[in-house]
């Protein structure tokens, strides 16, 4: 189902991305799809599964428990880092359900926290949050999100990856070259080589081959020129 998610998915997010350095996780924003299936309801609610591939509520709990496990790492080498959070508006304390909380935080491993919304607090505690969960490297000086006073709770899914590769590129190889984006405009970067015998596929307007780490692979995926990503 998350496969399927993510072929659906990933074409619509990135939509009018071009030119831009976007990035997208399909499983961040399904994991944020499963919790707010988990607080609607009626027709709202399977208009998420619907749209997750989910077949129901229950179902949706076990996939998301199966992907933690399978997925969650960090053995001192290699990381992902999957965290979920819900943000409760705290001029609404008590119009909460608690046992959809509960759930939350049993089920999709998410943390709870309240905030007054529509005030730079809010903003700076939800974007400390994603800098704590991704080491940094998302969150900081500027807020992640601006928040509302009606805003009722937002939800929030973040993931941290990082691994080595399993043959590492030689320090000694790397050589400064010039780069082409899509746009056509060139700026001097650095490059990594390393030569080695390896599948790859050649395919109607691109080419792709793909680098394996200590944690997954890394798929490039180089367009034919003239060829919009």
């Amino acid at each position: 189902a998350l496969t399927a998610f993510t072929a659906r998915s990933t074409p619509l997010v990135l939509a009018g991305q071009e030119g831009k350095n976007a990035i997208y996780s399909p499983l961040s924003l399904w994991s944020a799809l499963a919790m707010l299936a988990q607080c609607a309801g009626g027709d709202s609610r399977r208009q998420v599964l619907d749209a997750m591939g989910a077949d129901g509520v229950d179902a949706l709990q076990d996939q998301v428990s199966q992907i933690w496990r399978a997925l969650y790492t960090d053995d001192g080498q290699s990381s992902l880092i999957l965290a979920n959070s819900i943000w409760l508006n705290s001029g609404m304390e008590g119009a909460y359900v608690q046992e959809t909380l509960d759930a939350l935080a049993q089920k999709y491993y998410a943390g709870a926290y309240a905030v007054p919304m529509g005030t730079a607090e809010a903003d700076k505690a939800v974007t400390d949050w994603v800098s704590r969960q991704t080491n940094g490297l998302i969150g900081g000086d500027q807020p992640v999100v601006q928040t509302e006073p009606d805003i009722l709770a937002p939800l929030a899914s973040s993931l941290y990856y990082k691994a080595a590769w399993l043959d590492e590129f030689g320090k000694e190889a790397t050589e400064e070259d010039v780069f082409t984006d899509a746009a056509g405009n060139e700026s001097k970067v650095d490059f990594m080589h390393r030569t080695e015998d390896a599948n790859f596929i050649r395919r109607d307007g691109y080419q792709a081959a793909r680098l394996p780490t200590h944690l997954g692979e890394m798929v490039f995926v180089l367009p034919d020129e003239g060829t919009s990503p």
